[in-house]
């Protein structure tokens, strides 16, 4: 298993073929924990990105995450216009926030490696208050997020916004000592590495970085993940974790769905082979869509703690898997 070799079959080869998804499921079998513990020092460390967990208040989901010996988490960031604007942080009196929830971070043993909003870089007065929160409470990466590609504005006008916004961004963060990043992503100009990478050349490692996502990648910009991070190189700054697969439907046309970590295209015994490889030691965010909301589509508001203890039991289940394949040799 030293070659990152998984214990199903996945997208490892050369198509993006959706029919190379093999249907296999690990599941860890996990008895009587009652103890869990953090990441050891120089070892790739657990965090959560909130977005896929947003039913849960701060308050509800910072204890699980302790608890189960997490070592940090990635809180998302809306505005105060979106629906669920009161979940986790928003752009509304970021000083109280700031104080209440890196006091119950703090309290908790929890780092806040990042924040992670939707805000694009265009709009420079919710960007300036996202770099104020970040400052406040601790955070020293925030992810921005660009004008987004559907075939007009041209690439071209596209590519001049970016370096243009990511200018103006950089600057500004700056001012709090903040780095930025930007998340390889379906819908943008940069869904692969060497897109991201001719971006980010641009400017210094330490100004900007790139949150690499392999599950983002299996709908658009997949290349063989150990070119992906020598391509990314110093730029790396944070992965999400999360597993998307193809399936096609009866009309023989094929859509991408949310997967289990441990099921569709990603192998990530082989991508967690290659982030240590090349030494990363910094966070794996969990984003899991599949597994955090499976539950939602029969949850209602008077089953909150039974939603608790499901989420509680899944963020152990991945932790463990997780574990299982950084600790293999």
């Amino acid at each position: 298993m030293g070659d990152g070799s998984g214990r199903q079959a996945h997208f490892l080869g050369y198509s993006p073929c959706p029919s190379a998804l093999i249907f296999g499921f690990y599941l860890p079998n996990i008895l009587g924990f009652m103890i869990h513990e953090k990441s050891g020092a120089g070892t790739l460390k657990h965090s959560v990105f909130t977005v896929a967990l947003d039913d849960l208040t701060y308050q509800e989901l910072a204890p699980i995450l302790a608890e189960e010996g997490y070592d940090g988490v990635e809180w998302r960031v809306t505005h105060p216009d979106e629906e669920a604007e009161m979940r986790h942080l928003n752009l509304h009196n970021i000083e109280e926030q700031a104080e209440n929830v890196k006091g119950l971070c703090d309290d908790l043993g929890l780092d806040i490696p990042a924040l992670a909003s939707y805000e694009t870089m265009d709009k420079t007065d919710r960007i300036e208050r996202l770099f104020k929160l970040a400052g406040l409470i601790g955070a020293p990466m925030v992810r921005v997020w660009p004008r987004l590609y559907d075939r007009n504005p041209h690439f071209d006008d596209r590519y001049r916004d970016i370096i243009d916004d990511l200018r103006r961004t950089v600057a500004m963060a700056k001012d709090y000592g903040l780095k930025v990043t930007l998340e390889l992503h379906m819908g943008t100009i940069f869904p692969g590495a060497s897109d991201a990478r001719r971006i980010v050349d641009n400017f210094s490692p330490d100004e900007v970085g790139i949150t690499f996502d392999p599950g983002n990648m299996v709908i658009e910009g997949w290349i063989e993940w150990a070119l992906c991070l020598q391509i990314l190189g110093p730029y790396l700054a944070n992965v999400h974790v999360k597993n998307i697969g193809w399936k096609q439907r009866h009309d023989g046309s094929w859509h991408w769905k949310w997967w289990p970590l441990f099921g569709g295209m990603v192998d990530w015994s082989k991508v967690i082979y290659c982030l240590k490889e090349i030494g990363y030691d910094g966070y794996l965010a969990q984003e899991d869509f599949s597994s955090f909301r499976q539950e939602m589509k029969t949850y209602t508001p008077d089953k909150k703690a039974e939603r608790i203890e499901y989420v509680r039991k899944t963020l152990r289940d991945n932790k463990a898997y997780i574990d299982e394949l950084i600790n293999n040799e």
